[in-house]
């Protein structure tokens, strides 16, 4: 059975479902609350759900800072490597897939929202202007 309750232990919200039941994706609870009509849980799953994505996503950012932090100590130019060297490629292959400005920012947005920031884009005469506030990584 599928159980959101307030731990007493972590003090919070979280999945208590019956051993079997807890590796179903949070998502996959919300389509069928969804499917099924119930749109109170689906709301409770999505909000949990949210509440997931974000807690495993600032940690990850936790962590590269953390990396980052480290790697400096072999002196700057190491992180220019590593980023290089991971980052290269997919800005190549971002401009070889995308055919123009429009479709760059779509893109580039979608991903922002995903990362969780409050973005906002105005439309000026010759340019985009894309105002990350905060920024998902919450200024790390």
């Amino acid at each position: 059975m599928i159980r959101l309750e307030k731990s007493q232990a972590l003090g919070r919200i979280i999945r208590q479902d019956d051993a079997t039941e807890l590796a179903i994706p949070t998502w996959t609870l919300v389509r069928e609350a969804v499917r099924a009509g119930n749109i109170d849980e689906a709301l409770k799953f999505i909000d949990y759900g949210c509440w997931e994505d974000k807690t495993l996503h600032d940690s990850m950012v936790s962590f590269l800072d953390d990396a980052l932090t480290h790697l400096v100590n072999f002196g700057e130019e190491e992180i220019y490597k590593v980023f290089r060297s991971r980052y290269y490629p997919v800005a190549s292959r971002w401009l070889a897939d995308t055919p123009g400005v429009e479709e760059s920012l779509q893109r580039g947005i979608e991903y922002q929202r995903g990362h969780g920031g409050n973005t906002t884009v105005t439309e000026e005469a010759d340019r985009y202007v894309v105002r990350c506030d905060p920024c998902g990584t919450g200024g790390q």
